[in-house]
């Protein structure tokens, strides 16, 4: 993989970016189901262990797998969901457990709404800076490789070459990290995983907001040209190709709970695949700025909620674990969580 930006912005504000490239180009091409190989597997078969050791890594982390949670302070219970923002059968449908609290919520929390995405053609018109260059043409600053590579693979989102040297590096290295197969399906109105709870939420008259505002989330991702975009697009762009092998692996890994090792995962198909790069300075760059820094963000509203009791709350699942992720921070509260089986 490269720093795979889209692999981390798939479970940050991927629902966004979808709606954001079908705003843009509509007629992106009926594509086949999504497939892909578990590249993991192939991987551990090469070299047995590997996903031991990914595992080992992993479990240093608190709170490292488990997908559905039971917040509890002074009595009063929520429950935190952690999701992976895609349409697939075996994603949406969801565990018992899961829809049980989401029937029972008072207030359903998530990252964004459906508003936003409808939202998203007006927000690049009103703010196109953030999206596309005034300079130079972002192609012309890659190298000849990179460029063709990048032009061949435009054809399967129905971009024109033009217009995709016009974008900001950030922006075009997560459209290209989405599998083109996802995007198809988020145009045939095939929800995610976090759509599915908000038309859940609707259709049993739940209060649903949204933990950050469109601008805040778009905002972040833009920051991203801070830290190097350009050679992250290079190298996203080497493995395009195999996106849906990336994709593949994370929804195994997240259907089997183990939330971390898809961070984890991740960084090995990176170092392996780029070793002129800070690839270790990078990962900790994106994870400040789209997991730690929005977890931060969104405590006040979680703790507001929460308080009261009967809140459920579901976000991208890579924001749970670890020493800035939302089980800590709620456990640094005064929070009991607990793991439920799924």
């Amino acid at each position: 993989m490269t720093i795979r930006i889209g692999a981390v912005a798939r479970r940050t504000g991927r629902r966004a970016l979808a709606g954001l490239l079908l705003a843009l180009f509509p007629a992106v091409p009926a594509l086949a189901t999504c497939a892909g190989n578990d590249r993991l597997a192939e991987i551990e078969a090469a070299q047995p262990g590997t996903e031991a050791a990914l595992a080992e890594a992993a479990l240093e982390h608190p709170y490292a797998e488990g997908r559905f949670w039971r917040v509890e302070r002074d009595g009063a219970v929520s429950w935190l969901f952690g999701t992976y923002h895609d349409p697939a059968k075996e994603i949406v449908t969801l565990p018992t457990p899961v829809s049980k609290a989401l029937d029972s919520a008072r207030i359903v929390l998530l990252e964004a709404l459906q508003a936003d995405q409808n939202a998203m053609q007006a927000y690049i018109q009103a703010n196109p800076t953030l999206f596309f260059t005034t300079g130079g043409s972002t192609l012309d600053r890659l190298d000849p490789k990179a460029r063709g590579r990048l032009e061949a693979l435009l054809g399967n989102y129905s971009i024109p070459p033009e217009v995709a040297g016009r974008m900001q590096p950030w922006f075009l290295s997560i459209l290209i990290s989405i599998p083109a197969c996802t995007i198809t399906a988020a145009q045939q109105g095939l929800p995610v995983l976090d759509e599915t709870l908000e038309r859940r939420a609707i259709q049993a008259g739940t209060e649903v907001a949204a933990l950050e505002e469109l601008d805040d989330s778009i905002g972040r991702m833009a920051r991203l040209d801070e830290f190097g975009a350009l050679d992250v697009l290079q190298a996203t762009i080497v493995m395009a190709d195999a996106s849906e092998d990336f994709r593949a692996t994370a929804v195994r890994l997240y259907l089997e709970g183990r939330i971390r090792m898809i961070w984890e995962y991740n960084l090995l198909e990176a170092q392996a695949f780029d070793d002129d790069m800070d690839i270790d300075a990078i990962f900790a760059t994106f994870e400040r700025e789209l997991l730690i820094e929005r977890n931060r963000a969104w405590m006040a509203r979680i703790l507001e909620e929460t308080a009261a009791g009967d809140a459920f709350i579901g976000v991208g699942a890579l924001h749970l674990s670890g020493e800035s992720g939302l089980l800590r921070l709620l456990e640094d509260a005064g929070y009991t969580v607990t793991r439920q089986t799924l």
